[in-house]
């Protein structure tokens, strides 16, 4: 069920990623997305409030951690995905 804060419904995804943060760069996982945030696995977790860059293939994008309990965390990015670009994202997780 999505969080009733939640403005976007959520999309399942299992992406690696680099995870750059307060504690450096780092291997991380995106479990779901948004056009506005994602749930990301990394251990150790990013604290409440830490500013981090999630480095994907063809994008990098910047966000706020909203809620931390490790090893998950959720996020809110600093510019909303478009509609294109988190389908381009779920798709070619699909193929």
């Amino acid at each position: 069920m999505d969080h009733p804060a939640r403005r976007t419904r959520r999309q399942k995804i299992f992406q690696p990623f680099i995870l750059v943060g307060p504690r450096g760069e780092r291997r991380a996982h995106l479990l779901d997305i948004s056009e506005n945030g994602a749930l990301i696995h990394c251990d150790p977790s990013c604290d409440k409030g830490a500013l981090v860059q999630i480095k994907l293939p063809d994008r990098s994008l910047g966000a706020k951690v909203a809620w931390s309990a490790s090893p998950h965390f959720g996020v809110i990015f600093a510019q909303p995905l478009s509609a294109n670009a988190l389908s381009a994202l779920l798709q070619a997780k699909a193929l």
